[in-house]
Parts: structure tokens; C-alpha cells; sequence
């Protein structure tokens, strides 16, 4: 299980540290790429470390996979397809954004989807925990029948 708040919190600390990077994230890509220059073009800012690379690079890897996504970390119990994406429609919308916010760099709306994707679980397990309490009822009922 991935600790995403404190993953954003250090990808806070590495933007804040380098924050011209945010202008070259957008892919993997993209990002080898741009660090190739950052690290050698710009004398103001700091060289970023291969640490800080990588857990970037880990980070969007894994938002990117439905098991391991900020959704996919909340619970086993929330009802997902065989990817492992949820079935409601907001948290799955959700669970796509999230990826997104990681690879444009901007963090600070990550930590608002995450808090969202948070909010929308819990609503989705109460729901869920309904179904099943209505579910066990009338199971009750029905096995009182052939008493």
C-alpha cells in the first residue's frame, strides 16, 4: 500500500526546491529529456537528484495503475472491474485525474483529488454496507418463512 500523502508531501518539497521543473513534467519522456538540460543549463537552480527522479518516476508510474492508484489504495472493499477500476463512475473519473495532476507537477490539486477520491470511498462503502444490511434482511425474512 503507497503512503500518497506522504509521496506528495516529498514531491512538494522537490518542486519547491526546483521550481522550474514543473515546466518540463508531463511524461516520462518528456521528463528524461528535460532533465538532461535542467541539470546542466540552468546555474541558479539546483541539480535535481537522481532520488528526486526517481521518485517522480515512481510516483506517475504507479498512479497510473488502477491497483496501485490513489483509488485503488483506499480499499479492496470498493467494487471494481477486473482492471481493478472502480465501478462508480466518479471515483473512476477521479482515479483518472489523479495520474494527471502527478504528471503536470501540480501537487497541490493532487492532494485536493486525493482528499476527493478519500470522501467518495467512504461514500461508496456506506452505500455498499446499505445493500448489504437491506440484503441480510430480507435473507432473515425469507429463512423465517421455512421455519
Amino acid at each position: 500500500m503507497i503512503d500518497w500523502w506522504a509521496v506528495l508531501a516529498k514531491l512538494k518539497e522537490i518542486k519547491k526546491k526546483h521550481p522550474s521543473l514543473s515546466s518540463y513534467v508531463g511524461s516520462l519522456t518528456r521528463i528524461n529529456d528535460a532533465l538532461k538540460n535542467y541539470n546542466y543549463g540552468r546555474p541558479t537552480d539546483k541539480k535535481i537528484s537522481r532520488q528526486e527522479v526517481s521518485l517522480y518516476k515512481a510516483a506517475l508510474k504507479h498512479s497510473m495503475e488502477w491497483v496501485t492508484c490513489a483509488c485503488g489504495n483506499q480499499c479492496e472493499l470498493v467494487p471494481r472491474d477486473t482492471d481493478g477500476a472502480p465501478f462508480d463512475s466518479l471515483l473512476h473519473r477521479l482515479g483518472q485525474e489523479f495520474p494527471r495532476r502527478i504528471s503536470d507537477f501540480e501537487i497541490i490539486e493532487a492532494e485536493f483529488t486525493l482528499r476527493k477520491i478519500e470522501k467518495r470511498s467512504i461514500e461508496v462503502l456506506r452505500a455498499k454496507k446499505r445493500e448489504l444490511t437491506k440484503t441480510i434482511r430480507e435473507a432473515k425474512r425469507e429463512l423465517k418463512r421455512f421455519k
